[in-house]
């Protein structure tokens, strides 16, 4: 499928040139120059990732990046999101923080457009749900008024998971697969963040010294730790959704796919990299 010929690849680096001061994912927004190397890099793997869900033959599949460096706190992917299959190719939902504020929105990108914030590394994480489940989250997402139902602006990077004061990226994606997941299209943020507790979702926590976790606080808009449980508050450690957690709680129901490397998680998650 050429659907990055060279008008494509030109297009969608304007756009991105227009995006660095728009919607930086945890970033602060200013004035950036778009990186070649870096833009022909995001288009190749872009293209390989394109490739290996072309072949797969689904509808929907959930992809986890590495956008920040958190292996010492024991997560390799930060942030996660919907790849639905569209006439134009495979289209990205997801959540992003705006400007490094106090505040997310919800985008759809292309592939090359998810690969090119500025990440960490181009490996990128793919679990596959099962064929009524793509069903009922492509029906989800194909509706404004159904991607926002589990949506909540006000943004912390370590929301806590089961409270509703804040949401991260993951928790949407999260919440808006618990939604479609349930018998019945649950209809509230408090109903979904219940569901996952009883389907056995399991945060990461994450361990933070007590100067870190004050001093994210007094100088990052996006991070709060108000909403997390006072004892792992004061003990220095937080709870929140990460890219790891999201992989690991689709996985259990995912679709397996033995071919492929899965490095620490399970059989359903496959992990692709730019050759």
């Amino acid at each position: 499928m050429n659907w990055l010929n060279k008008s494509a690849r030109t297009l969608i680096a304007a756009s991105l040139c227009l995006a660095a001061g728009a919607a930086n994912a945890g970033r602060a927004c200013e004035e950036t120059v778009v990186d070649p190397a870096k833009t022909q890099i995001a288009f190749d793997t872009a293209m390989t990732l394109g490739n290996v869900l072309d072949a797969s033959g689904q509808k929907l599949v959930i992809l986890a990046r590495r956008g920040q460096d958190l292996e010492k706190y024991g997560v390799t992917f930060s942030h996660a999101a919907f790849a639905a299959r569209e006439a134009g190719g495979w289209a990205i939902y997801h959540d992003l923080n705006v400007c490094g504020s106090a505040l997310s929105k919800l985008f759809v990108q292309g592939l090359a457009e998810f690969l090119a914030d500025d990440l960490i590394s181009q490996d990128v994480a793919v679990v596959t749900p099962e064929p009524w489940l793509q069903d009922r989250l492509i029906q989800v997402l194909a509706s404004k008024q159904e991607q926002f139902r589990m949506h909540e602006s006000a943004y912390s990077a370590v929301a806590y998971p089961f409270a509703l004061r804040y949401q991260n990226s993951n928790g949407w994606i999260l919440e808006t697969y618990a939604r479609a997941a349930s018998e019945t299209l649950l209809p509230t943020r408090d109903e979904a963040q219940g569901w996952l507790k009883s389907q056995g979702y399991t945060p990461s926590i994450i361990e933070l010294g007590t100067l870190t976790r004050l001093g994210a606080r007094m100088f990052k808009a996006n991070v709060a730790f108000d909403d997390q449980p006072a004892e792992l508050r004061w003990a220095g450690k937080i709870t929140a959704s990460t890219g790891d957690s999201v992989l690991r709680f689709v996985a259990k129901n995912g679709i397996k796919q033995p071919g492929c490397t899965h490095g620490k998680f399970a059989e359903a998650v496959c992990l692709v990299k730019n050759q």
